[in-house]
């Protein structure tokens, strides 16, 4: 067993259209029941759906909220303002993220469960009870629904947040120049320029090490998108000279920082073999903290398997987007890595829910923001983001993820 550490150190705005905050609004569903969830969605107005929902009691580790089953009458006329129910298949272990506005809700339907209305920044599950019935919970993360701006991915994607520039063709003209600009922008932000370095002691030459890494790269790119839409693109290749005598992860890990300053990329990924293997517990990679210029990662070990690389590889890029540890055992952020789960054929490497939403804000901010460092989150961001952590703390109080996250949240 070997424990990964996240040691946490202290680390422009830029904003298109009418938006004063980037509040990200988003749901997150997981899925685990052993079975793949078919489902049908719709989102809209929260107002009249709110209005319909009540509150139904539930164990205090989860909330549901009942709402009237999503499917039309075919005696009323449809809703033009409302999109065609959207279908979508969760497998098994996976999660689902689905962008709103945060004044919009998601009703949510499918075969053999109870429809639901899902809301903004939320963090939700399907489960199985004791007789095999499929259930979709909300996780309780102490979060509100605050009203802000639309995420970047909707004003980008052209939607009309105010009918009345319809019948406004100047405007119109306005908002669609706008989003252009803005969409350019977004899709700049979606993708991390990165660096990858190993040192002087890979066990290997480098025609064969450098295609390896671009390849752990690239997969943990295609998971990160898929969890918020962010991606990973290797500007730069290159190797460093690593001091021999130095067994201390944390002074190698500014050895990296200050010998390796690549130009041009916001991150700086390293790989070091130098290392001998022992026993127990050790660093297998670290960085100092959520957005972070540097990220260092041990290489040395022949009994680490590839998949295991990638999972120690994507710890540390969820850190650096926001995520702390998390209980799912599962998680790709659980506490303790190197434990030979992510070897099984079935096994699905991936991000915890609640973590998943953190990185989502995060995401957001960086996206429309141009946010760098956790200084720079908008207050709105920050209060969902300080709940989430308290939760996760409560969660794993021998852990000190969460509560360094939320002394670098609340740093002024």
């Amino acid at each position: 067993m070997r424990k990964v550490q996240f040691a946490v150190l202290a680390a422009s705005a830029l904003l298109l259209c009418t938006a004063k905050e980037a509040a990200a609004a988003v749901v997150v569903i997981a899925n685990r029941a052993s079975v793949p969830i078919r489902l049908q969605y719709e989102v809209h107005s929260a107002d009249q759906a709110l209005a319909e929902s009540t509150v139904v009691d539930a164990p205090a580790e989860a909330t549901r909220i009942a709402a009237k089953p999503v499917a039309a009458d075919p005696s009323t006329k449809p809703d033009r303002a409302r999109p065609a129910a959207a279908r979508h298949q969760i497998a098994v272990g996976d999660v689902m993220v689905v962008p709103l506005h945060a004044d919009q809700v998601m009703d949510i339907a499918g075969s053999g469960w109870q429809p639901m209305t899902l809301l903004p920044n939320r963090v939700y599950y399907f489960g199985e009870t004791a007789k095999r019935e499929i259930e979709l919970r909300e996780i309780g993360v102490g979060l509100e629904s605050i009203p802000g701006p639309p995420p970047a991915t909707l004003l980008a994607a052209g939607v009309n947040l105010n009918p009345t520039l319809a019948t406004d063709p100047a405007a119109s003209a306005r908002l669609a120049a706008q989003q252009t600009a803005l969409a350019k922008l977004v899709a700049a932000r979606s993708t991390i320029q990165v660096a990858i370095y190993g040192d002087d002691d890979q066990n290997a030459r480098r025609t064969v090490w450098e295609p390896r890494l671009k390849k752990r790269i690239a997969a943990a790119s295609e998971i990160l998108k898929r969890h918020c839409g962010m991606e990973l693109a290797v500007k730069t290749v290159g190797e460093w000279e690593s001091d021999d005598s130095n067994s201390d992860f944390q002074v190698a890990l500014r050895e990296f920082e200050t010998k390796v300053r690549p130009p041009g990329v916001r991150l700086a990924i390293g790989f070091t073999s130098q290392y001998q293997i022992t026993r127990g517990r050790t660093h297998l990679g670290g960085t100092r903290g959520p957005l972070a210029t540097h990220i260092l990662l041990r290489e040395w070990s022949n009994h680490v398997s590839e998949s295991e690389r990638l999972e120690l590889l994507l710890h540390e890029l969820s850190h650096f987007f926001g995520a702390a540890h998390s209980p799912e055992q599962i998680s790709v952020m659980r506490p303790v890595l190197g434990d030979r789960q992510s070897r099984a054929r079935d096994f699905r490497i991936g991000i915890d829910p609640v973590n998943t939403l953190i990185m989502n804000m995060v995401a957001e901010e960086m996206r429309l923001r141009g946010a760098n460092s956790f200084y720079q989150l908008s207050a709105t961001t920050k209060r969902q983001m300080e709940a989430v952590y308290v939760s996760l703390q409560q969660a794993l109080p021998e852990d000190p993820a969460a509560g360094e996250l939320l002394r670098v949240l609340r740093r002024r």
